[in-house]
């Protein structure tokens, strides 16, 4: 979830303003995902070792 705060009343966001939260959400999102994956593999990795008697 992103949350954006404002201080001042007024305009919400400009036009050349309204797709940087789009962005940012997908950015995070593609980071979210990445991580997920690394930290998967690295449990499927560790527990591999683990029953080969590796570590």
């Amino acid at each position: 979830m992103i949350s954006l705060h404002r201080v001042e009343p007024g305009a919400w966001l400009h036009p050349g303003q309204e797709a940087d939260p789009v962005s940012l959400a997908h950015d995070l999102a593609a980071w979210r995902s990445c991580y997920r994956r690394t930290v998967l593999q690295d449990a499927l990795e560790h527990l591999h070792a683990q029953a080969s008697g590796g570590g």
